[in-house]
């Protein structure tokens, strides 16, 4: 063979030996980039339907947190309403109540009368020796006077009785419409006002109070140590609401409320964790100064 020849099938070998490691790499190469390609879209996809589900998400909760204000702010109307119509009562009930206080001092007149009848009574009594006859008419009618002024302060008596559970049950409607508002305005519900005891005690409101605790006990079910305190609704004393018990000037305990009346409370104490206990006498405040 020529040695041009030679050189030229030499060369071809290497061409060809060259060719295919490349058409190799390209194989290679080309398999790869399709995987790459194919995960590439699939991922793209991922992320695209994981952004609808999200948006879908998204507008389904703020449709539900409009919906939920709405009915947060129709529930505030209607105990602003609510509170309105409790505070005509009450407005009522005052006025009821200077109606019996009128009467009550007509009331107090009449008992004037009545004592000055008595003082007749006894004058006629001392004439009785002069004029019998008469005397028994006149003492007649003032056992019939005395009868009716008993009967007259008896009726008032009454009257005022039921006036005051009138005034003491429109306090308590007033106080609880109040602490449902007060929860709706915390961004809570009214379910949330009545079951206060899972959320965290809330400072006080208003007007520096003092009381008294009267009574301790220990809560069989839970051992917890609860009072029982001379503080109420009357002095803006709710469930849920934070105290300190005091002794002299020495911190003993947080008091967490957990039942008010018009003129008591129960709390739940919290010592903190100090080797101390609450006692009958000590002093509750609404603030520590």
């Amino acid at each position: 063979m020529h040695f041009v020849t030679k050189v030229f099938v030499i060369g071809a070998t290497v061409l060809s030996v060259f060719l295919s490691a490349l058409v190799i790499s390209f194989s290679v190469n080309a398999d790869r980039i399709q995987r790459d390609y194919v995960n590439e879209q699939a991922r793209r996809l991922s992320i695209e339907d994981a952004r609808k589900t999200e948006a879908l998400t998204n507008a389904a909760r703020e449709a539900s947190l409009r919906e939920k204000e709405q009915s947060l702010d129709s529930r505030m109307a209607g105990l602003q309403q609510r509170v309105r119509e409790l505070e005509a009562q009450v407005a009522q009930a005052v006025a009821s109540g200077r109606s019996i206080q009128e009467a009550a001092d007509k009331a107090a007149a009449l008992a004037t009368q009545l004592g000055n009848t008595n003082e007749v009574q006894t004058q006629l009594i001392a004439n009785l020796r002069q004029d019998a006859d008469g005397s028994r008419v006149a003492q007649a009618d003032t056992a019939r006077k005395n009868a009716e002024l008993e009967k007259a302060l008896a009726d008032l008596r009454r009257s005022l009785e039921a006036a005051d559970n009138e005034k003491r049950l429109v306090r308590e409607q007033l106080a609880e419409a109040r602490a449902q508002i007060d929860a709706l305005r915390a961004g809570g519900s009214v379910g949330s006002a009545s079951a206060g005891r899972a959320a965290d005690p809330v400072a006080f409101r208003g007007p520096a109070i003092t009381g008294r605790v009267e009574e301790v006990s220990t809560d069989s079910s839970t051992g917890q140590m609860l009072a029982k305190i001379s503080l109420g609704t009357n002095d803006n004393v709710r469930e849920n609401t934070k105290l300190f018990v005091t002794r002299d000037t020495s911190f003993i305990a947080n008091l967490v409320v957990v039942r008010s009346d018009l003129r008591w409370a129960i709390a739940r104490v919290d010592t903190l964790g100090q080797p101390v206990s609450v006692q009958v006498g000590d002093t509750v405040k609404s603030e520590l100064r």
